[in-house]
């Protein structure tokens, strides 16, 4: 597993990826580079580019976080998408349009510092981690128009530590499992992600997701999302 997990991520992690090192109190601005269902190495149908602002905390204990899509071969960005993350990868995306793309909804919660803080601690290489996202993270994508409304999905997450990857320029290598519920429908789904983690910028730098959704939402059962980090800066 170990093996096959670090094979998924060698061609994301080929080229040298940016350090983060923001300045206390300032925005921070990410650009990961995409592919949905498709390798983000290649650009063409189904890859893009998406970037993540970190815009400062909320009086609750969150950060306010806006995302934008760029497609592939488009002249303007998708709509921005503005939320709350909150350090255990909880997100709130209370205003309009309410919604997360299937991309954003991979990244954003792996931004959250408490979701690695037992790694930080070195107090144990596997954990769970639990939170809620509220949200319209299948925004018309089945057909069933009330999925653009957003609806709060509980998540339940196991991340295993595996190692330093060689050639990673210091990034860990983190496998995770877990299920993904729709409070009050029927939607649920799992997850299988390979995280390549960089403990000193503090944020994932490569990662794949497959995620199987019940019912399905297409021919094809399964989701994936290849991401990797093109640029950090504050």
């Amino acid at each position: 597993m170990r093996k096959t997990a670090i094979a998924l991520l060698a061609l994301l992690l080929s080229a040298q990826t940016p350090q983060l090192s923001p300045a206390p109190g300032t925005q921070v601005h990410l650009v990961y580079r995409w592919g949905f269902n498709t390798e983000a190495e290649k650009p063409g149908p189904g890859t893009g580019t998406t970037t993540i602002d970190l815009l400062g905390p909320t009086p609750d204990g969150g950060v306010t976080v806006a995302a934008t899509d760029w497609a592939w071969n488009t002249v303007r960005p998708r709509q921005t998408n503005v939320c709350i993350l909150y350090a255990n990868g909880r997100i709130n995306c209370a205003q309009a349009p309410h919604a997360l793309s299937a991309v954003q909804l991979t990244i954003l919660p792996l931004l959250a510092k408490g979701v690695w803080a037992n790694l930080h601690a070195g107090s144990a290489s596997t954990w769970e981690q639990r939170y809620s996202v509220t949200a319209a993270v299948l925004p018309a994508a089945t057909g069933q128009p009330f999925l653009s409304n957003p609806y709060t999905w509980d998540f339940v997450y196991t991340f295993k530590a595996q190692g330093a990857i060689s050639g990673g320029g210091g990034a860990v290598l983190i496998t995770s499992t877990g299920t993904f519920t729709q409070e009050g429908g029927y939607f649920r789904g799992s997850g299988q992600q390979k995280i390549a983690y960089d403990p000193a910028a503090g944020i994932p730098i490569a990662i794949s997701d497959v995620r199987t959704h019940v019912p399905q939402r297409s021919v094809y059962s399964n989701d994936s999302v290849q991401a990797k980090l093109v640029s950090a800066g504050s």
